[in-house]
C-alpha cells in the first residue's frame, strides 16, 4: 500500500484527477472482488505508461557533457570583445599625454574632474545631523537615566529598562554604519597639471571635516562593487583603508581622464600545480643540497 499512497499523493499533486480515480477505483475493485486482484508491479506499470512521471523522470536525467571546441573557442572570443571594450572606454598613452598637455597649455591649476551632486551632499547633510544630533546624545543620554536612577521607582521599570537598553544597542548600529559610510566618500577630485598629481577632497574621520588627499595617478586602481559599501569606487595601492567613494554619488566631468591616468595592466598569477613523485637518482632537490653542505 505505501507504494499505492505515494503514486495517489503525487497523482493528486499535479492535478490528474482521473488517473487519481482511476487507481482508487482499481484499489476497491480489488478488495471486492478477490478474482479481479492486481499485483502492486502491474498497477504501478498501468499508472506510468505514457504519464506525466515518465516525462518527469527523463527530464530530470540530465546528461553532463563536457564544453567542445567550439563552445570554448567561443567563450574566448567572448572574453577578448569584453577586455577590447574595456580598452576602447579609455585613451592609451598617447592620448592621455596629448589631452594632459593641452590642460598644462590652458593654464588651469585645477581641472575638476569629478563633484559631488547637491541632493547627494543634502543626503550627506542630513544624516550627519542625524549622528551628531540625534544618535550621540540619546547612545550618551540613554546609560546615564538608567543609571541615576530616575526610572526605578515606576512599575514597569525592568520594561522600560530593556526597551531603553535596545534602543540604545540599535542607535549605536546605526551611528557605526553612518560613520563608517560618511568617511569614505568624496566631495571633488582635481588633477593638477603643474604637479602632475591628482587631489581629492573626502569627509574625515575627525567629526566628518573636508580633507584634502594627494596621489599620484599610478597610486590609485578602479575597484569592483562592495556589498557592504556599495559607494567606493576606487582605492589606494599603497593603502587598503584609502578608499574613495564616488559610486552613485557625484557628477563625472571627465571620467576617462581619469580612469585612462590610473589604468594599470593587472596580469593574472598561473598557479601550476607540484609534481609530486620520486625524485631520481641523478637529480638532488634543493633540501637535499642543503642538508649534504651541512654535513660537508
Amino acid at each position: 500500500m505505501k507504494v499505492y499512497s505515494q503514486l495517489v499523493k503525487r497523482l493528486a499533486s499535479q492535478n490528474h484527477y482521473s488517473k487519481f480515480v482511476t487507481a482508487h477505483n482499481l484499489c476497491f475493485s480489488s478488495e471486492n472482488n478477490p478474482k479481479s486482484s492486481m499485483t502492486k508491479e502491474q498497477m504501478k506499470k498501468d499508472l506510468m505508461e505514457g504519464s506525466h512521471f515518465e516525462t518527469e523522470l527523463l527530464r530530470r536525467k540530465k546528461v553532463v557533457t563536457t564544453p567542445t571546441d567550439e563552445e570554448i573557442k567561443k567563450q574566448e572570443e567572448l572574453e577578448q570583445e569584453a577586455a577590447a571594450q574595456a580598452l576602447s572606454e579609455i585613451y592609451d598613452e598617447q592620448q592621455v599625454k596629448e589631452v594632459l598637455d593641452k590642460i598644462k597649455e590652458s593654464g588651469v591649476t585645477e581641472y575638476k574632474i569629478f563633484e559631488i551632486q547637491p541632493e547627494a551632499l543634502k543626503k550627506i547633510q542630513f544624516y550627519k545631523n542625524i549622528l551628531f544630533f540625534v544618535n550621540i546624545p540619546m547612545i550618551l543620554g540613554i546609560p546615564a537615566l538608567t543609571e541615576l536612577g530616575f526610572l526605578d521607582h515606576k512599575p514597569n521599570a525592568k520594561t522600560i529598562f530593556a526597551i531603553l537598553h535596545l534602543t540604545d544597542f540599535f542607535l549605536c548600529f546605526n551611528s557605526i554604519i553612518i560613520y563608517s559610510t560618511l568617511q569614505r566618500l568624496v566631495s571633488a577630485i582635481y588633477y593638477m597639471p603643474q604637479e602632475n598629481k591628482i587631489l581629492v577632497k573626502q569627509w574625515s574621520a575627525k567629526l566628518l571635516g573636508l580633507k584634502d588627499l594627494t596621489f599620484d595617478p599610478k597610486d590609485l586602481i578602479r575597484i569592483r562593487k562592495q556589498s557592504f559599501n556599495p559607494f567606493i569606487g576606487y582605492k589606494s595601492v599603497h593603502d587598503n583603508n584609502v578608499k574613495l567613494g564616488t559610486e552613485s554619488i557625484g557628477l563625472w566631468h571627465d571620467r576617462k581622464l581619469f580612469d585612462s591616468m590610473i589604468f594599470r595592466e593587472v596580469k593574472r598569477r598561473v598557479v601550476r600545480p607540484i609534481r609530486k613523485g620520486p625524485v631520481s637518482s641523478g637529480v638532488q632537490t634543493g633540501s637535499q643540497q642543503k642538508s649534504e653542505d651541512k654535513k660537508e
